[in-house]
């Protein structure tokens, strides 16, 4: 039960579910896929977000790209999801996709700040939005993978500037650790609160204060207090604590 447990704890990691009789295999939108003993009818009710498009199916809405509609009405269609999976869809359950997909009367809500995110984890990047989603949904997650991320930080100020930078230095710690000194040295981005994200037993959390970074915290693997972590890191920034005027 605890394979169970821990595979539905963070459905946003979740790309779609395939059943065959009392087993189903989850597919994670990392490619990863697990093999439980559950039977889909089970998993849907775990998952009441996530639509059942055909009696061996059930997807992550999130996870959709676009819908593909056969040409002869006797025929259901298809679901072609974020990764290029292409699902098919069931005659019966086609009208109950496309309200759920592309229902209009929810409202477009506007941002009114925004955070940035450093980091090549697509895992934990996924983490980090439904937290930040769930907790604070007037707050836009900037997530960027690359190095270069002083430019867009830039190019962002133009518009906006983010309340808080995450920058996970688990990889390309130079590089990184370089960037961190050189925004510190931007006129418009230096009151820019920074959160470095390092490894365990690592030895750069010196280096990065004596970068100017305002915290440095450290990254845990495990989803779940990655989860636990960057919400006490969140509801300090977002919540207690405000972007001074320059």
């Amino acid at each position: 039960m605890g394979l169970i447990i821990n595979t539905l704890k963070h459905p946003v990691l979740i790309s779609y579910l395939s059943g065959a009789n009392n087993y189903s295999f989850v597919h994670f939108r990392t490619g990863e896929q697990v093999l439980i003993s559950k039977s889909l009818r089970f998993l849907e009710k775990q998952l009441p977000y996530f639509i059942r498009i055909h009696k061996t199916l059930l997807i992550n809405p999130e996870c959709v790209k676009k819908l593909q509609h056969q040409p002869h009405s006797k025929t259901g269609g298809a679901v072609v999801l974020d990764d290029g999976t292409i699902l098919p869809v069931s005659r019966r359950q086609w009208p109950v996709l496309v309200q759920s997909v592309w229902t209009t009367d929810v409202p477009t809500i506007e941002p009114e700040r925004s955070v940035a995110f450093v980091s090549g984890d697509y895992t934990k990047s996924l983490l980090l939005r439904q937290l930040i989603d769930d907790q604070w949904p007037l707050t836009l997650l900037h997530v960027m993978e690359n190095g270069a991320f002083l430019s867009q930080l830039l190019i962002m100020a133009e518009t906006e500037r983010p309340v808080l930078l995450l920058i996970d230095v688990r990889q390309a710690v130079p590089s990184r650790l370089t960037l961190l000194r050189e925004l510190k040295e931007t006129p418009r981005l230096r009151r820019l609160p920074v959160v470095l994200l390092i490894s365990p037993n690592t030895g750069f959390a010196r280096s990065g204060y004596a970068m100017h970074a305002n915290s440095v915290v450290v990254m845990p693997d495990d989803n779940g207090e990655f989860v636990d972590v960057m919400e006490q890191v969140c509801r300090y920034w977002l919540t207690m604590a405000s972007l001074p005027v320059v």
